[in-house]
């Protein structure tokens, strides 16, 4: 059974799940890892708007906002960001990241509350082997006036969540956010090793 995420921001409400098999099993504003991206978005907006990281064109990255052309509406997140195999004429996705945006400056702690509160939902739903916190600059951000406080977790099905919340400085010009994203392997051993490098 498919988990919505609106789930984790509205209610907040923390039952007692049964352990998802695979991250396919969760579910962000409807869409999830392994679908076909032409399911929500059409080729041509897709060709038109994808762009690619720094030293890899492996895998598209498309973000979509409520005045975009797409075929479905947001009810939890401002933004999504899709990763996908460019060369897959199917589009399938392979990393989803939902962003709250925040355009009047962000609380951190209030910010830090939600995605702890999102962290332990995510841990009763997934088998977890490994977990990583931490808070730092944002190495984007050569002042170093720009804080990203992180925890990522590591699945034994495979894939990983990422549940950030980003205080960009004021100098480079981005809302500050909660991002929360899960990917498949494939991408986290693509991002980790071509993406930057």
């Amino acid at each position: 059974m498919k988990r919505l995420l609106l789930i984790l921001i509205l209610t907040l409400n923390f039952q007692s799940w049964t352990k998802a098999d695979d991250i396919r099993d969760f579910q962000m504003e409807g869409m999830s890892i392994g679908d076909s991206l032409l399911k929500y978005v059409e080729k041509a907006f897709i060709d038109k708007e994808k762009y690619f990281y720094p030293n890899s064109k492996k895998f598209g990255v498309l973000n979509i906002r409520p005045s975009n052309n797409r075929l479905v509406d947001f009810k939890t997140f401002d933004t999504v960001q899709f990763n996908f195999i460019d060369s897959d004429p199917k589009y399938k996705i392979h990393m989803l990241r939902g962003k709250i945006l925040y355009k009047e400056g962000i609380d951190m702690s209030k910010c830090g509350n939600k995605k702890s509160e999102i962290v332990k939902e995510l841990e009763q739903l997934f088998d977890v082997k490994g977990r990583n916190d931490e808070k730092r600059n944002h190495r984007n951000d050569k002042t170093g006036k720009s804080k990203v406080d992180s925890t990522f977790l590591n699945f034994t099905t495979g894939g990983r969540a990422s549940i950030q919340c980003y205080n960009w400085s004021k100098d480079m010009k981005f809302y500050d956010n909660l991002s929360v994203a899960i990917n498949t392997q494939e991408f986290s051993n693509w991002l980790d090793n071509e993406a930057f490098k």
